[in-house]
Order: C-alpha cells, then sequence, then structure tokens
C-alpha cells in the first residue's frame, strides 16, 4: 500500500495537518503505518465513510449528538407552545371536530323536508316556494356558521350536543312553518 506524509493527505483531503491528527485521534482515520507515513487508500476510505455517515446523519460523535437532542428538544418545545397557544391542534382533534360538524350539517340537512313539506303545500306559487327553501336553507347555514366543537368552552353555539331545530316540524300540528 502506498503511503503519503501527513501534509500530503492533509492536501488531497482539502483540510490542515492539524485536523488529519485531530481524525486520527477520533478513528476516523487510521494511525500512520510508519511515523509520518499514512496509508493513502485506508485514510481517503476512512475519510469518505465519515462524510457520507455526515450527509446520512449518523455521525455518532458527541458534540453531533448534543447538537441533535438540542434540535429535537426545541422542536418538541415549540409544538407544545403552539399547541397551547391554538395555533396548532392534534390530528385526532381535527378529525373530532369535523366529524361533528359534518354529522350537524347532515342533520341540518336531513330536517329540511320533514320540517317544510307543510309551507310547501301552501305556498300558492312557485316563488312563494322558493323563498320558503331559501329561507330555510339561509337559516341552517347561519347555525352551521356559528356552530363549535361539542367540547367547546361556549356550548350554547354548539349544534353537536343538542342539533336545535330536529322535530321542528312535528311541533306545528300541520300549521304551516316560516
Amino acid at each position: 500500500m502506498p503511503t503519503v506524509s501527513v501534509d500530503t493527505l492533509a492536501k488531497l483531503l482539502d483540510m490542515t495537518p492539524r485536523r488529519v491528527q485531530q481524525l486520527v485521534k477520533e478513528n476516523i482515520l487510521p494511525k500512520p503505518a510508519a511515523r509520518g507515513q499514512y496509508e493513502l487508500v485506508a485514510c481517503v476510505t476512512g475519510y469518505i465513510r465519515h462524510v457520507n455517515g455526515q450527509l446520512d446523519g449518523d455521525v455518532g460523535d458527541l458534540n453531533s449528538e448534543k447538537t441533535r437532542l438540542t434540535r429535537a428538544q426545541a422542536i418538541k418545545v415549540e409544538r407544545e407552545n403552539a399547541l397551547a397557544d391554538g395555533v396548532l391542534i392534534r390530528a385526532a382533534d381535527a378529525v373530532q371536530a369535523w366529524t361533528e360538524m359534518i354529522s350537524a350539517a347532515k342533520s341540518q340537512l336531513l330536517n329540511l323536508p320533514g320540517r317544510l313539506a307543510p309551507s310547501l303545500l301552501n305556498a300558492r306559487t312557485a316563488k312563494e316556494a322558493e323563498r320558503i327553501l331559501t329561507e330555510a336553507v339561509d337559516e341552517a347555514l347561519a347555525e352551521l356558521a356559528d356552530w363549535k366543537p361539542a367540547d367547546d368552552p361556549e356550548p350554547a353555539t354548539s349544534l353537536a350536543p343538542s342539533l336545535e331545530g330536529v322535530g321542528a316540524a312535528e311541533a306545528d300540528h300541520g300549521q304551516p312553518v316560516g
């Protein structure tokens, strides 16, 4: 195997001779075969493995691991702060809220035919029937616009637990609603 001096190896690896010696102490480069003579192929191979490990995040030296740990802790604290500030929500909470909101919308829509049928029977013109339907849809949309999840601290505007308006057509005793 060809051997080279520390100065030649440093030039080949684009570093200082002192850095070559540091890499030997860190067991990244092999120790010189003879005083001041480094095996060229073994040193280049060791350095390439080291650089590849850095690129893959697979370094393992104490400073790199401390940096990685500090970065992970900072990300964790940032997430916790974002959750506490209400800037970020958990995916499970979002899924539950969307499920409740879609359920509330579905209930509002399914409630329209039974609630509006008597009024539509009494409508004299298509224009009047359209007005009745439009008002009912606008009312349902207004209620849904104020919708809040069931666990919201202001439950008075939540449709999920009580679904206001359900069964309103049954209470009209055949009288027009609207």
